[in-house]
């Protein structure tokens, strides 16, 4: 995560959008692969401004386990 963050585009701003399984999701780094650019991606679940469920985590294959 530190890498991720400390890369290129690691001040970036976050970019939102609705992933192919339409779950709602924020790139929040970019980091230099091998294999070119890689962007590490979290689901969002709660509004960060009033906290209220957006979705549910349990319907994302993103969520933690």
């Amino acid at each position: 995560m530190r890498e991720v963050l400390a890369g290129p585009g690691g001040g970036a701003e976050p970019t939102v959008f609705v992933d192919d399984e339409d779950v709602l999701t924020m790139t929040v780094g970019l980091i230099d692969t091998p294999g070119g650019l890689g962007m590490f991606d979290h689901a969002i679940y709660f509004c960060p401004f009033c906290g209220r469920e957006l979705q549910a985590a349990e319907l994302s294959k993103k969520a933690p386990h």
